[in-house]
């Protein structure tokens, strides 16, 4: 069984505000006939969503691990393809910044995840790797403050879809 391990930057959009960076760590096992796993973690950077009043914003950020089964995988060549199916669960935190009565509050989060993988293999067991995956948030949780008046303000909220690429290395250990 081939064996991988790899570090990748990331985008996301709709994940956090605005296009978010982040890192990405994975560890692959790749047995011969049986589909592929993936042991997967990510870090976003913090982003900052602002009201529209100007006056309340809250900083957002989000981690998790996920775990996806890639049963379609082929080699040409020196590449590698895999598409993956799998889930991630992990926790957004929202810090409250600019108002009277701020807070931190951190609510879990999860995923359903469709990727597409693809790696070259530089030399020896070095590869350059791009991924590109679709989510379905389980829960978008809204994240408000409430001004002088008691309006309800919308800061953020997670897409219903929301999408990541990210371009890094890999180590790949042959059986």
């Amino acid at each position: 069984m081939a064996r991988s391990a790899g570090a990748a930057g990331a985008v996301g959009l709709g994940v956090l505000p605005g296009a978010a960076p982040g890192l990405v760590v994975r560890l692959g096992m790749l047995p011969a006939r049986l589909p592929g796993l993936e042991l997967y973690g990510v870090t976003w950077a913090k982003r900052r969503a602002e009201g529209a009043d100007g006056r309340g914003a809250s900083d957002l950020s989000l981690a998790y691990a996920g775990l996806a089964v890639c049963p379609l995988r082929g080699e040409l060549g020196r590449t590698r393809l895999a598409s993956c199916a799998g889930g991630e669960l992990g926790a957004i935190t929202a810090r409250g910044v600019g108002l009277d009565r701020s807070r931190e509050d951190d609510r879990l989060v999860g995923s359903v995840v469709v990727s597409g993988r693809a790696s070259v293999r530089l030399a020896g067991p070095l590869h350059v790797a791009l991924a590109v995956s679709l989510g379905a948030p389980l829960r978008r949780d809204a994240f408000f403050y409430r001004n002088e008046a008691g309006e309800r303000l919308d800061l953020f909220r997670q897409s219903p879809v929301t999408a990541t690429a990210d371009l890094g290395l890999s180590v790949v250990v042959p059986p």
